[in-house]
């Protein structure tokens, strides 16, 4: 119908006239207030029932948490998540939704019918050359989800970048309505080469997510300043084990698992659309 066009038009360019950044900050400075227990508890379980977020993993009792931003990073029991045995098995990184996947150049990449090229995705990184023939998964974390990314396959972490950009949402209005979301907003991107190929995992900043934090490194998004430095290379190159976390979003948002496709590796790329958890199979590459 046009008036719901003009009217998505119309609230598009509203939302592109906010301080999305500034907005962001805000929120996860509030979230993060570590209050006395009277007043943390009913704001928390406020939160946590508005979400139905399952705390049975938790090591913090549902009564532990002292601020929002806590819940959303908390911790889960030891063994909570078992990896595959099979090293030939790639995880997936985070608990979530597959939104989608497929193949990617670095020419397009469908993202719900919207374009965005795998070279725009990394912020013009020659590396993306190694992806230009790749498979690309859409991993999307919501506010009930534990909020830790973690390595999708073991090997070295050879680089990392920052890509200075915007905060729009992620949701699916966004996806709508965004042209190139994905390569407009704030990202944080670590390269792993495996034994299978190069991985880069992308952790795309979103509206409301006060900061990406990584393990391995003092990387910070969205402070308000644009590091002096935008790519970080390892030599020696940091090592990383499947499963071990990688990053942290300080709230929720997306990761783009981009892996590259080696002719001699003959993968089962088949997934299942729909909810997902860290640690359960991705797909598996059988030996040559």
């Amino acid at each position: 119908m046009p008036e719901k066009r003009v009217s998505g038009s119309l609230i598009v360019r509203l939302v592109a006239l906010t301080p999305k950044l500034l907005i962001s900050r805000f929120i996860g400075v509030l979230v993060q207030l570590r209050l006395p227990r009277v007043l943390a508890q009913p704001i928390v379980q406020a939160f946590r029932s508005f979400f139905k977020i399952d705390l049975t993993e938790a090591i913090v009792p549902p009564n532990g948490f002292p601020s929002i931003g806590e819940l959303f990073t908390r911790e889960l029991k030891v063994g909570a998540r078992p990896m595959p045995s099979e090293e030939g098995e790639f995880v997936y990184p985070v608990d979530g939704k597959l939104r989608e996947y497929g193949p990617g150049t670095n020419r397009t990449w469908s993202v719900k019918g919207l374009d965005c090229s795998i070279e725009g995705l990394l912020g013009g990184n020659p590396l993306a050359s190694r992806l230009s023939s790749a498979e690309v998964f859409h991993l999307y974390l919501s506010p009930p989800d534990y909020h830790h990314v973690h390595a999708p396959i073991g090997g070295n972490i050879v680089e990392s970048q920052y890509v200075p950009g915007t905060l729009w949402p992620v949701n699916d209005w966004a996806l709508s309505n965004v042209q190139g979301l994905f390569c407009v907003n704030e990202r944080l991107i670590t390269y792993i080469e495996s034994e299978f190929g190069l991985v880069a995992v992308v952790m795309v900043g979103a509206l409301n997510v006060g900061r990406i934090t990584v393990q391995f490194d003092s990387w910070v998004t969205n402070t308000g300043r644009i590091p002096t430095e935008l790519q970080r290379h390892y030599d020696p190159p940091r090592a990383i084990v499947r499963g071990e976390r990688l990053g942290t979003f300080h709230m929720g948002s997306s990761v783009v698992l981009i892996i590259e496709r080696r002719p001699g590796n003959r993968a089962d790329w088949q997934c299942a659309l729909g909810p997902c958890r860290w640690g359960q199979q991705l797909f598996s590459v059988p030996p040559n």
